[in-house]
């Protein structure tokens, strides 16, 4: 299993954030709370503080879900996420 969990993990990098990081610690108190730091998607889209990892825009938390919007591939380049649901991506 993991060892670190992924809250901890996420708060860790944002400590050390000055006032933009408050918000996104809260943000990761309530998504774990959730249940939905569980998805891969929501841990990567808060390790790179909500930002596309292509164009360097902004997504919106109510839209990450939203696959005709944002595929895992554009929260992170899928070479790069260990996928170990035993389901081949789209190439």
């Amino acid at each position: 299993g993991r060892k670190k969990s992924r809250a901890k993990d996420l708060l860790t990098l944002y400590k050390n954030v000055k006032e933009e990081g408050k918000s996104w610690m809260e943000l990761i108190g309530r998504e774990e709370a959730s249940g939905r730091l569980k998805s891969k998607k929501m841990y990567l889209y808060i390790r790179q503080m909500g930002k596309d990892m292509y164009t360097g825009e902004d997504i919106e938390l109510d839209q990450l879900f939203d696959d005709n919007l944002y595929d895992i591939d554009h929260i992170y380049p899928r070479h790069y996420v260990k996928d170990d649901s035993g389901q081949q991506g789209k190439e």
